[in-house]
């Protein structure tokens, strides 16, 4: 079994993070619990304190790393719905935060690029040389796309 440490550093008193899986389910692991992430063949398991929880390796999960689980901090995203577009060969992203980062990653992991959205919150990702299955991650929502 493979094994990783959550780690996340930043200026900003980060207490939390903020698991989602396919479903949309939320589960809140302290980071001073030290949370620790680990593989199996088919599932990432992930450990905090006396709290573990398991995801299939086929559904998406995505990690927020926050100081407030209040979900203030997503009334913003919440507001309006992400519009995305594909067309074979590019995505174009819209009604996301302006300025905001949006990450494109293959399954395994390795990340392909990271964009940050224009003034008006759009974002247009070319896909031209990629081809598998690549994971699109916004602060609001995530999408696999196979190519």
């Amino acid at each position: 079994m493979a094994a990783l440490a959550l780690a996340f550093q930043s200026n900003a008193a980060v207490k939390y993070v903020v698991v989602t899986d396919g479903s949309q389910q939320q589960t809140v692991l302290a980071l001073d619990q030290q949370p620790t992430a680990q593989f199996t063949a088919t599932e990432l398991v992930i450990s905090a304190g006396e709290k573990t929880v398991s995801f299939p390796l086929t559904e998406k999960v995505s990690f927020n790393f926050t100081q407030d689980v209040t979900g203030i901090e997503d009334v913003l995203a919440a507001d309006k719905a992400v519009s995305f577009v594909w067309d074979g060969q590019s995505v174009r992203i819209g009604a996301l935060r302006p300025n905001s980062t949006v990450v494109v990653s293959q399954l395994d992991g390795k990340v392909i690029s990271v964009l940050n959205c224009d003034s008006e919150g759009a974002v247009e990702i070319g896909l031209e040389s990629y081809n598998g299955v690549m994971i699109i991650q916004t602060e609001a929502k995530s999408f696999k796309i196979a190519k």
